[in-house]
């Protein structure tokens, strides 16, 4: 429809432009110049406009390519070949009313009140049986929701309950000595590691002390052989010191024997058994210290 009302109004303006030029040629008036020459360009924009249109008329008017695409074929599998009803994703029933009800599905009859029944794929005989099937398949596989159980049921419920209960108490009552021992095996274990701990705490305090008394010992034992070799130093020390006044006091004696018999003369034998006396008395002086000091030796 536009392009009906395009194209009409395309051949109207074509029809007034004719007009208005063929009363212009043959009144051959033209008043006003600048006017003509405004006009030019506004006819020459028409015809523009006409032949765009045209163009883009005659592009439509062109028969589109048609591309030939075949179908796809559809191939049935051989479930599907078997299948005789097809399976639909939504149910016309919901599950409860269709378990409180799919037992009393029967094929239809004339007693129901229809006036002809055709069976168009099976006979009656071999719907019946499908529906027969198909009923057992569907009370092995759905809930039954008006089942009530019967007395016999009921008879043999009771003492059924009893003896689960009887059964469910001696098997806690297993459970919870299993419970009971494996708590006491960890509790064994545990006094068993700290027991050990406690056996190697005290096991290195033990060796620590003796190190520490054996140290100690070690100490004792040097400074006793360090306060015996400075007394032995000590002794030498004085022995070396009264070795060397007793020489002086031999010496001293030895002069003044001299110089006593320098002064008396005639008295030459005295002093000569005075001196063998003092040459007796000093070796046993002599041997009476280091006896002394041998015994002092054995008592340290």
């Amino acid at each position: 429809e536009k392009k009906e009302g395009e194209e009409k109004k395309e051949g109207e303006e074509k029809k007034e432009g004719e007009e208005k030029k063929e009363d212009a040629q043959a009144n051959g008036e033209e008043k006003d110049k600048p006017k003509s020459e405004e006009a030019k360009p506004e006819d020459d924009e028409k015809k523009e406009e006409e032949k765009a249109s045209e163009d883009e008329d005659d592009e439509e008017d062109e028969p589109m390519e048609e591309v030939e695409q075949q179908p796809p074929k559809v191939e049935l599998t051989a479930e599907e070949k078997n299948r005789w009803f097809r399976k639909s994703s939504y149910s016309d029933l919901t599950p409860i009313v269709f378990a409180s009800s799919f037992a009393n599905f029967t094929v239809a009859t004339k007693e129901e009140g229809f006036d002809d029944v055709k069976y168009e794929w099976s006979k009656k005989t071999k719907c019946s049986e499908y529906i027969k099937e198909w009923m057992l398949n569907k009370k092995l596989t759905t809930r039954v929701e008006d089942l009530t159980p019967g007395t016999e049921f009921n008879a043999a419920w009771m003492p059924w309950q009893t003896q689960l209960a009887k059964w469910k108490m001696k098997q806690q009552e297993w459970k919870d000595a299993q419970a009971r021992k494996a708590q006491l095996k960890v509790e064994k274990r545990a006094k068993k590691e700290a027991a050990r701990k406690e056996a190697e705490r005290k096991a290195a305090e033990e060796a620590e002390r003796k190190e520490a008394e054996k140290k100690e010992a070690e100490k004792k034992e040097a400074e006793k052989k360090d306060g015996e070799n400075a007394e032995a130093e000590k002794k030498e020390a004085d022995d070396g010191e009264k070795k060397d006044e007793e020489k002086k006091d031999g010496e001293d004696a030895e002069k003044n024997a001299a110089a006593d018999k320098e002064d008396k003369p005639d008295e030459s034998m005295e002093p000569k058994s005075e001196e063998v006396s003092k040459s007796e008395e000093a070796p046993k002086g002599k041997d009476e210290e280091m006896k002394g000091e041998e015994e002092k030796k054995a008592e340290e």
